[in-house]
């Protein structure tokens, strides 16, 4: 019998495709808003839980067998999180809703890594490039959220409080960060990469910026360095994105002309333009991830281009879709 694993978010674009990957004689026991089986995934069993209610939480977690928790889930519409902030130096309490991403992305890490430090299991926890505010990026796996300032979302202050708790309880704990996360397939919701392909069909291009750094990240190998990071049980924050930098018009040139499309129809289009736009959430403007941990793993992260490359050839041949596990 190999790995009894519990994880949250099975039914996510990044958890999904570790769960329909992972080792045949792994136990997959699963728990969350949403049951994966409905996406075609093979799992042990489904428990559906409120990822804000810490007492259902608890009770959950003390019954589990798994020796590994990982926690995909999150409240991850950035501009939908906006709408919860509260001005620094003011208590969040009054988000201790159902759904609320004060509840899942900053408060459930913590409860996690608490449950799994006290009965020594072991926790992996995702999270985001969008903890930093964006003025020096990319950034490094040793540094620190940057807290909440008008540069950085409620959602990536969220996801900031969230990891660092989780990394408080020290040996039993990783998190791997993740930046613009793209496939080639994933049927129920559209990503970076496949949003522009998308756009494009319906002569819908908008304006990509030119001047703002990014480093995607290609699913595969989030879930490449989840299994290096579980077999040299390894602890602390490791990054997992493209080793080389790009920008929304330069990763929307590249993914159109990969896909045998008119790369003159990609225009440029400036960050300051995003601030104009109501009600829309702060991003990372000189953003991204360096990617240096991972190394040590024996793991190698795709350049974007490599890795648009080979989202274009699955693409192609119809692969990578269902991806059903078993």
């Amino acid at each position: 019998m190999g790995q009894r694993v519990l994880v949250f978010g099975a039914d996510s674009m990044v958890g999904s495709h570790f769960v329909a990957t992972a080792p045949d004689d792994w136990e997959i026991n699963t728990a969350g808003r949403r049951d994966p089986r409905t996406l075609g995934l093979k799992v042990a069993s489904f428990e559906p839980l409120d990822l804000s209610d810490r007492a259902a939480v608890s009770s959950s977690l003390d019954r589990s067998s798994a020796e590994l928790w990982i926690n995909f889930a999150g409240r991850t519409d950035v501009d939908g999180c906006e709408a919860e902030r509260r001005p620094a130096g003011t208590s969040p309490a009054a988000l201790d809703v159902s759904g609320s991403a004060w509840n899942v992305n900053a408060l459930f890490p913590g409860w996690a890594a608490a449950r799994a430090a006290s009965s020594g299991r072991f926790l992996l926890h995702i999270s985001t490039d969008y903890v930093f505010d964006g003025t020096r990026g990319p950034y490094a796996e040793q540094d620190q959220p940057s807290g909440l300032t008008p540069l950085v979302s409620w959602y990536g202050y969220t996801k900031g409080v969230g990891e660092t708790d989780a990394v408080g309880y020290g040996s039993k704990v990783a998190v791997i960060r993740i930046a613009h996360p793209y496939r080639s397939v994933f049927p129920t919701k559209v990503d970076f990469a496949r949003s522009i392909l998308q756009k494009y069909a319906a002569d819908a291009l908008p304006a990509f910026y030119a001047d703002q750094t990014i480093t995607p990240t290609w699913i595969p190998d989030v879930t490449e360095t989840i299994q290096a990071v579980l077999r040299h049980n390894r602890s602390g924050v490791f990054h997992v994105a493209s080793p080389e930098p790009t920008t929304p018009y330069g990763f929307a040139k590249e993914i159109v002309a990969a896909a045998g499309l008119d790369a003159t129809r990609v225009k440029p289009g400036a960050f300051d333009d995003g601030a104009k736009v109501p009600n829309r959430a702060p991003r990372p403007h000189w953003g991204g991830l360096e990617v240096s941990e991972v190394d040590r793993l024996h793991v190698h992260p795709l350049s974007f281009r490599d890795g648009i490359r080979t989202l274009a050839e699955e693409l192609a041949r119809g692969t990578g879709a269902a991806l059903p596990r078993g």
